[in-house]
């Protein structure tokens, strides 16, 4: 058995995470996987980096990196887009104000099963005022363009 890496972002930027769905999911799918062999991926060693590293201190290692990475436009985007801590799970961030994205995710599914009505209730009304916007769009254009 291997210790898994966990994935935190600092709460500041988790909205702006999760408005990005395809970033979330990367990350997320990126925490299902060891330590030592994520920070192969960019070429380091667990040793170097027993405690984790920042997204600040991965995008200088990536920069330097000659080697090919996978996905590296991704990580690099990633890495200037969020506050990003990469640990290993027997690691606990010092600054609580971080948030483990695989246990947020859990907790939102846990949220929407405990709250299916009422977030199909927000979803029905956001839906109808998305029709009412596009509605008035058809019929503004129509004023202004004749069709």
């Amino acid at each position: 058995m291997g210790i898994d890496v966990n994935i935190y972002v600092h709460e500041k930027d988790l909205v702006n995470l999760l408005k990005k769905t395809f970033d979330f999911t990367f990350l997320l799918e990126h925490s299902m996987m060891r330590y030592a062999s994520f920070l192969n991926v960019f070429g380091l060693d667990q040793d170097k980096y027993p405690e984790g590293i920042d997204s600040e201190k991965l995008f200088a290692e990536i920069a330097k990196l000659n080697s090919p990475v996978k996905n590296r436009e991704t990580w690099v985007r990633l890495f200037e887009s969020y506050d990003l801590l990469f640990v290993p799970e027997t690691v606990t961030p010092k600054d609580d104000n971080y948030i483990e994205i695989y246990s947020f995710y859990a907790t939102l599914i846990s949220y929407a099963e405990e709250h299916l009505k009422e977030l199909l209730d927000k979803y029905t009304e956001f839906m109808g005022a998305v029709g009412e916007l596009n509605e008035a769009e058809v019929i503004r254009n129509a004023r202004t363009t004749g069709k």
